[in-house]
């Protein structure tokens, strides 16, 4: 039949025409209908079409070769013969080279009727002709939906896949999440290759084990743990780290390496509370005031902090970093001279508790404390023999162990020495029960400490020093809450100081009371006062007429006095430190028009103020707006007062405050990382690497805060990456 004059021939849709090395591809024009209708119904001339006659041979295309090779198609438009499967389907290059281009029958019509059947015969057996005839049948086959789409079922397949990766992905996350939050290190001595190799027998580490365990009721997970590439199994040390890091003072670790915790301190404005977190542990090399400070500057510039907002530091009492001259505080000032040195509270209050301690007969009763406890903590046997103690002869408490002293932490030994008073009648008679002990050394040692700790001046030790514990515990633990500032910690160091104050001022009631205690508690003999003679130096000769006043002389009322003299002195600095800046709480305004200290506050803080030329007239209304007020309904801290004011219309005051609110009161926050960095790099696993360090240490330290596993997935499928793993 002929075709229709406005119908395209074949070679118009499908060919790709070069020409003068140009490459014009109109098969990739053609839609999925005219492709269909190409397959299906192509031209064919009538059996009576008079094809055209070659010049030189006299040979014409025959009718019969349609029939014979059913892909073969002839073209009128161009007088030639064409493979309409490769037209359509075929790749842009052909045979084993990339540089072999396509020819006859594809991109030009095949004219040479003397080698016809030869080249026919050899384009049918070539591969990309095959490959062409399967893709023309699959065509079809969509075409008449006898079988999905390929592009449908890739589709399919490809999110069927994500969706597997991403299970098997956020398995491995939550994992990572969990040892990060409960503090349990990642490695073992082995952390590389395949989680699934019977012929590795090291300890591999808790994350693979936790991954190994997870994958018992995980199909999905086993199938990916035994059967993933190395590349693919996304359980490395390296895409552990990298997802550690989406996810997330100083001192020496395992390692032998100096750490220095770097934390901040910063008022939220939203909700107008003190903030303290912890950004990262840093290895440092030099250990001067000097190479302190510029570790310190260094971090503020890589977490992008402005220096000039930097309005205060704190940190121990260390001489490289309070040195006045060349401690860390000094050379952070030459950079900021409003950054200002606090030293930490809670660091002056185990100070002040520390020096008061010294005393012989307090000194000699912690010592003596200390040693009964590690005796008991160090055998089960004796623990077991100490509760049932507990159990018989003090069945009213709730604790049946004793808390070991801490070196550091003085918030640990009010525990530990109000515990050993309450639980003292036990304690004695299980070193009674001990002293009859097998063991020659337990049989001994308890004899001694029941002999010690059974002494009058022990006991009478212990009951003051469990006196005055009760009244500083609240006070060290308040100090170490975030949301406080110096003013509310000089307020409560000065309540106590009162107190001790009030106790000193009825010393003799007071001590009577305590004696009083002693003697009912003393479970065999009486208080006695130990011998003294008129030249003796090495012992309290302090002249007496009975043993009430014998011990309130030499213990009571100089542990007293000591304690409250040492309060006073550590905290003087940061009563230094606040001073003019307290003024501005309302709480504390003179009632005076006198503006001379807000003046000197303004100037020295003048870089950072947002409008400084206005704070004279801004001090004026302030003053004002309180002149009227009771003292009940005035705020008394400086977060108080900042929930109560606007700062649209007290800029240059508002900032002051929050100034003042940001000054460090303790560095408790870095020493909790440290608490962090001691359990996640134990002696075991003492190589871990900085990054990695500090992303677990985060995640432990801010386990309260709620992790969208599937953000981060995405955030990680960003990051570029060699391995073959579609997320």
């Amino acid at each position: 039949m002929k075709r229709n004059s406005d119908q395209p021939s074949l070679f118009d849709f499908g060919v790709k025409k070069i020409k003068n090395n140009e490459e014009t591809e109109t098969s990739n024009n053609i839609n999925d209908a005219k492709k269909y209708e190409l397959l299906k119904n192509p031209w064919t001339p009538p059996k009576n079409y008079q094809f055209p006659i070659e010049q030189q041979r006299r040979l014409k295309f025959q009718f019969d070769w349609l029939i014979r090779f059913p892909w073969l198609v002839y073209s009128e438009k161009v007088q030639g013969a064409l493979c309409k499967c490769c037209v359509l389907f075929a790749n842009n290059s052909v045979g084993k080279g990339i540089h072999q281009k396509l020819g006859a029958l594809i991109i030009k019509p095949f004219t040479k009727w003397k080698d016809a059947i030869e080249r026919f015969n050899r384009h049918s057996n070539s591969a990309y002709h095959k490959l062409s005839i399967i893709r023309s049948e699959e065509f079809i086959k969509v075409m008449e939906n006898k079988k999905n789409n390929i592009a449908n079922e890739i589709d399919i397949s490809l999110k069927k896949q994500v969706i597997e990766n991403r299970t098997i992905l956020r398995t491995i996350i939550e994992t990572l999440i969990l040892c990060g939050k409960q503090n349990i290190a990642l490695r073992g001595n082995n952390d590389s290759g395949k989680i699934y190799d019977e012929s590795i027998e090291t300890n591999d580490g808790n994350f693979r084990s936790l991954l190994r365990f997870k994958s018992l009721t995980d199909p999905i997970l086993d199938k990916h743990l035994k059967n993933a590439t190395s590349f693919a199994s996304y359980t490395s040390l390296n895409v552990q780290n990298k997802i550690i890091t989406i996810c997330v003072d100083e001192t020496q670790d395992v390692s032998r390496l100096e750490q220095m915790s770097f934390c901040v301190r910063y008022v939220d404005g939203v909700s107008n509370c003190i903030m303290e977190d912890f950004l990262e542990f840093s290895i440092v090399h030099d250990m001067t005031g000097k190479g302190l400070s510029t570790s310190i500057l260094q971090l503020l510039e890589k977490f992008g902090l402005e220096k000039k907002f930097l309005v205060g530091q704190g940190y121990g009492g260390a001489a490289s970093m309070s040195g006045q001259f060349n401690g860390v505080q000094q050379y952070i000032r030459e950079a900021v001279p409003h950054a200002l040195y606090v030293h930490c509270a809670s660091h002056s209050l185990n100070l002040a508790v520390g020096s008061s301690c010294k005393i012989v007969s307090i000194r000699n009763c912690i010592g003596t404390v200390s040693s009964v406890i590690t005796f008991f903590r160090a055998s089960s046997q004796r623990t077991k023999t100490l509760i049932e103690c507990i159990n018989e002869y003090v069945p009213q408490s709730r604790t049946k162990t004793l808390i070991k002293m801490c070196e550091t932490r003085w918030v640990d030994r009010h525990e530990s020495l109000i515990r050993f008073k309450e639980l003292y009648k036990a304690i004695y008679y299980a070193l009674k029960k001990l002293e009859e002990c097998s063991n020659i050394e337990t049989s001994r040692t308890a004899f001694l400490l029941s002999i010690s700790i059974n002494n009058s001046v022990f006991i009478i030790a212990l009951h003051v020093i469990e006196k005055f514990f009760s009244i500083t515990l609240p006070l060290s633990i308040a100090l170490q809450k975030v949301n406080i500032d110096l003013s509310y910690c000089y307020e409560r160091v000065t309540d106590v100081c009162q107190i001790f104050k009030e106790i000193r001022e009825n010393g003799d009631d007071e001590f009577k009371q305590i004696f009083s205690n002693v003697e009912e508690s003393m479970l065999e003999g009486i208080i006695e006062v130990p011998r003294t003679v008129g030249r003796q130096t090495a012992r309290n000769n302090i002249p007496s007429d009975s043993p009430e006043q014998y011990y309130k002389r030499s213990i009571f009322l100089p542990f007293l006095d000591h304690f409250i003299c040492q309060l006073q002195d550590r905290f003087t600095n940061h009563h230094r430190v606040m001073a003019k800046l307290q003024s501005l709480i309302p709480n504390f305004l003179k009632n005076t028009t006198d503006i001379k200290d807000f003046q000197e506050v303004a100037l020295f803080y003048k870089d950072i103020l947002p409008n400084y030329e206005t704070f004279d007239a801004e001090i004026k209304i302030w003053l004002a707006k309180w002149k009227n007020v009771s003292d009940r309904d005035r705020p008394t801290t400086s977060l108080t007062t900042l929930s109560a004011m606007s700062y649209d219309f007290f800029p240059n005051i508002h900032s002051l405050l929050t100034i003042m609110a940001t000054l460090p009161v303790t560095t408790a926050t870095a020493e909790r990382s440290f608490s962090t960095l001691r359990r996640l790099k134990t002696y075991l696993r003492n190589n871990m690497g900085e990054t990695r360090l500090t992303g677990l240490a985060s995640l432990n330290i801010y386990r309260n805060v709620d992790l969208n596993v599937e953000e981060i997935i995405d955030r990680f499928a960003m990051l570029p990456r060699k391995w073959d793993f579609i997320l």
